[in-house]
């Protein structure tokens, strides 16, 4: 049996929903914050699971990181899950840094589909919330959720968002920020008591880390005695 210790776990990268065999939905995440989340973990000397979209680089290889590749949100959503409730884990925090796609369309066409018609319709249909199924998965385990809003949110509207998602969650913390400051790196972070603004991937990133360094082993052993349901 492999040793019992904490792991961190940290999704980055856009989701990619087939349309046909050649065409996909996805965003314009390439998972460079999440790979500086994943650095200044291994920095810190923590055991990190990355789960890297096909369309992000990866982190550098180190001994104390493993990597698996996720296509759709349903795969990484059976990823996560299978991570999230390994028996070897001492302690479980997950940072969802990935960009997951709100829906996905109703039926993927095996083939290519025919550039012929002038017009197309494509239906969508909503994931599931990802999020929302950590705690399912595993009651203790430690949540730090992020949150991306349209330009035109102000910052109280926001932050209201966030804490929303904080409670819903039962995140730890909330990552906070508006398209298009999302690409300049400036967010806020959201916990229970207080709020404040990171400005930059290293800000963010240590924040991120630190949260993670505080699953104490007091927090690994009431996990130990908690039943984890099957789904």
């Amino acid at each position: 049996m492999r040793k019992r210790r904490p792991i961190l776990i940290v999704t980055l990268g856009g989701t990619v929903e087939a349309i046909d065999s050649v065409r996909v939905l996805t965003n314009l995440s390439r998972g460079g914050l999440g790979r500086v989340i994943v650095e200044k973990a291994l920095a810190r000397g923590l055991y990190v699971h990355a789960l890297v979209s096909v369309l992000a680089t990866p982190p550098a290889p180190h001994e104390r990181l493993t990597i698996e590749r996720f296509t759709s949100a349903r795969d990484l959503g059976a990823k996560l899950r299978a991570q999230i409730i390994r028996d070897d884990a001492a302690a479980v925090t997950v940072a969802m840094a990935a960009a997951v796609s709100d829906y996905r369309p109703e039926r993927a066409s095996g083939g290519k589909i025919s550039s012929a018609p002038t017009t197309r319709l494509l239906r969508l249909v909503r994931n599931p919330k990802l999020v929302d199924a950590i705690h399912r998965w595993r009651p203790d385990a430690r949540l730090i959720s992020f949150k991306l809003v349209g330009p035109k949110v102000s910052n109280t509207e926001l932050l209201a968002k966030a804490a929303r998602q904080r409670e819903r969650t039962r995140s730890v913390a909330v990552v906070a920020n508006r398209w298009p400051s999302a690409t300049e790196h400036r967010a806020w972070l959201v916990t229970a008591e207080t709020s404040r603004v990171l400005r930059g991937r290293d800000a963010i990133a240590t924040a991120v880390v630190d949260l993670a360094q505080q699953a104490t082993p007091a927090t690994s052993a009431r996990g130990q005695n908690q039943k984890r349901p099957a789904s």
